[in-house]
């Protein structure tokens, strides 16, 4: 669907909704939750954004993690990705948040990255980082954040907590300039 809630057509990226005899009544004890989760009558919205093609439903990620820079919505994963391909840079170890400072009119990218390089190759780490996203993805970061190995939060099953690292970098981990 798109922002309207009206259907989109294949290779158009737009909001999941499904219903059917499976769906769930809504989330145990969260009546709130529940309710913002259902169009009526019946429709249930995952927050996950996706698109069709070929008569298939293609995920491509949750609408929370979306980061939103001068009205452009950016996807978390493509910056993770370009970071993970520098040297230095722990894999599945990076979280880009998007953060609007108070004096700020737009949100920032950000990425914290775990690694497990010693301090004294930590600014080189985080110019070659810096330059791997911007120039895979045409957006430079305001800042990359270094951390040590097993800093960013995970599930269970391994993925990275996208707003758990946001609550941790919003209420405690002090932005890092790229540069001094």
């Amino acid at each position: 669907m798109d922002s309207e809630g009206l259907p989109l057509g294949e290779n158009q990226i737009g909001h999941i909704q499904f219903r059917g005899p499976s769906r769930t009544v809504g989330y145990f004890e969260l009546p709130d939750e529940t309710a913002a989760s259902i169009d009526p009558p019946d429709w249930w919205k995952t927050g996950d954004i996706g698109y069709l093609r070929d008569g298939a439903l293609r995920i491509t990620g949750r609408a929370k993690d979306l980061i939103i820079i001068r009205g452009a919505n950016y996807f978390p994963s493509d910056f993770e990705q370009a970071a993970e391909t520098v040297p230095g840079v722990r894999l599945g170890a990076v979280v880009a948040v998007g953060y609007r400072p108070d004096d700020g009119d737009c949100e920032e990218l950000h990425l914290v990255v775990e690694t497990e390089l010693p301090d004294g190759q930590h600014e080189s780490l985080r110019r070659a980082v810096w330059t791997a996203v911007s120039s895979r993805t045409g957006v430079p970061a305001a800042a990359i954040h270094l951390v040590p190995k097993r800093s960013i939060p995970k599930t269970s099953s391994g993925k990275v907590q996208r707003s758990k690292t946001r609550e941790l970098f919003v209420e405690g981990w002090q932005p890092h300039p790229l540069l001094s």
